[in-house]
């Protein structure tokens, strides 16, 4: 690939692979076939025994084993080449009928670089640049937000499948060769679907890492699970991809007084078609489920009393 490009010229693309059938053992006959788009290629350094504007063939008798033979194809290639650099999911456990889930996601496109002046004109697109991306969600998916650090991103669009959603959206830019975004995801799935109820113990089965982007790698991958204030975790069961780092203490919200046990997960070069279920096993008393209602009253119920006072003391002035 070049390693940089202007606006206006395209993206070219080099192929390197060894384009004879390579096994322990000898082939009598072997076809190999390219697709390329209309009229794309530029070079190629073995000479095919077909050539069509979309197409190489090449086809191969008598082969022996562990035969090889290097081609080159350089071809034009305007698609972005996106990559997630990272992934943070949050996965908040609750309790009281939803589970949050909010990932951000840095996504860069690893493209040729680009160089010079550039433009952004509705009605023209720049080569290898993104437009409309797509991630999909749990059929089940509510209260679907999509932002970035400057705030709400309107060009979003959510449709439903029956058995999964998609959302379709864009970037807040398009993303030319070299540049990246960063973009917060967030939705709420039912508890039911993937809280499980043991006696005193619950086990939470989910993905560890869902879909980012279609067919993209996901380079680094950090997850942190927040289960309910007063658990105890009991047993973690990861898929091959994804490690243990530990276990902290934190908060997420107001309603938490000792901090919240968090489950903390990595991985890198993930495919999401790869990710499987991950399963925690914790215990948690049942008096520990109402100290969110009990905090919530105490908080109101101090808030009366201070408006009730302010009250009382300004009228005496």
């Amino acid at each position: 690939m070049t390693r940089t490009r202007k606006f206006d010229q395209d993206q070219v693309v080099k192929y390197d692979a060894n384009v004879r059938f390579f096994s322990l053992y000898g082939t009598e006959n072997f076809t190999r076939r390219y697709n390329l788009l209309n009229n794309s290629l530029l070079e190629y350094t073995v000479e095919p025994n077909l050539v069509a504007n979309d197409h190489l063939v090449y086809s191969f008798t008598s082969l022996g084993p562990r035969e090889r033979a290097p081609l080159v194809l350089v071809f034009v290639n305007n698609d972005p080449f996106l990559i997630v650099r990272s992934l943070e999911r949050t996965i908040d456990v609750n309790h009281f009928g939803k589970i949050t889930i909010e990932d951000r996601v840095t996504l860069e496109n690893n493209g040729a670089a680009l160089t010079g002046p550039y433009h952004f004109v509705p009605q023209i697109r720049g080569k290898a640049s993104t437009g409309w991306l797509y991630t999909h969600l749990p059929a089940s998916a509510e209260n679907v937000e999509f932002f970035d650090d400057l705030g709400n991103c309107s060009e979003t669009r959510v449709y439903n499948y029956g058995t999964y959603k998609t959302l379709k959206f864009k970037t807040r830019y398009p993303l030319l060769g070299g540049w990246k975004t960063t973009y917060n995801l967030r939705y709420d799935v039912p508890t039911y679907e993937y809280l499980f109820v043991l006696g005193d113990f619950f086990k939470l089965q989910m993905r560890a890492v869902d879909y980012v982007i279609n067919d993209k790698v996901v380079e680094n991958a950090v997850v942190r699970v927040f289960l309910p204030e007063g658990s105890r975790v009991d047993n973690v069961a990861l898929p091959p991809q994804i490690g243990l780092m530990g276990e902290e203490l934190g908060c997420l919200g107001s309603l938490c007084v000792y901090g919240r046990p968090i489950v903390v997960l990595n991985g890198t070069d993930l495919f999401d078609n790869y990710v499987q279920n991950l399963e925690i096993e914790y215990f948690l008393r049942p008096l520990f489920l109402l100290k969110a209602p009990i905090l919530i009253t105490a908080y109101l119920e101090v808030g009366f009393v201070a408006v009730l006072g302010a009250l009382r003391y300004f009228t005496h002035l």
